[in-house]
């Protein structure tokens, strides 16, 4: 589900629905990409079609943990409607740079 690239810093996501049923194995990847990091992260949603409000819970979990260690994620590649998504629950900022908008 969640991928390597070429970039250290850059996972991507490979699955298309990000729904409930995807909840607890997305958490599991996460987990063991950010344990493994001590940088900051970027994840690639170039093929991500949908996501669950949970997957957004999770994302917004780890991100405050890690904004206290001074590291972030940030969101690649959006789709518009996942971008209308965060922007509606105004976390577009939270997790897309402005090179990102």
């Amino acid at each position: 589900m969640i991928v390597s690239t070429e970039n250290p810093n850059v996972y991507k996501i490979e699955e298309k629905d990000l729904d409930i049923f995807s909840m607890s194995r997305f958490e599991l990847e996460l987990d063991a990409v950010l344990n493994s990091s001590k940088i900051s992260l970027y994840l690639d949603f170039e093929n991500v079609e949908q996501i669950s409000s949970g997957i957004i819970g999770i994302l917004l979990a780890k991100q405050m943990k890690l904004k206290k260690r001074g590291l972030a994620i940030e969101l690649l590649h959006l789709s518009n409607s996942i971008k209308n998504i965060l922007k509606i629950l105004n976390l577009r900022d939270y997790f897309l740079s402005t090179n990102c908008l």
